[in-house]
């Protein structure tokens, strides 16, 4: 959604968004395979970050904590 949200706002089709980084994450393979290229998406455009440096643990939810960091790096991104 992040994601999509982000290509809406700047005009951009989500398929002609790339990834700066690859993921690098210890839980990469818990990671869906139809997820991946959004969360490298949302972690190399700086709007995610894994829970440690080393894991994001991908099939926990989010905390109302998390997602307002997340919302508000997304919107300070159209300013």
């Amino acid at each position: 959604m992040l994601i999509r949200a982000k290509a809406q706002a700047t005009g951009t089709k989500v398929e002609n968004i790339s990834a700066g980084t690859a993921i690098q994450f210890s839980d990469e393979s818990k990671i869906s395979e139809w997820a991946k290229k959004f969360v490298d998406l949302a972690v190399s455009s700086g709007l995610m970050n894994g829970r440690t440096e080393q894991e994001f643990f991908p099939q926990e939810h989010a905390s109302r904590a998390e997602a307002a960091v997340v919302l508000k790096r997304l919107l300070a991104g159209f300013r």
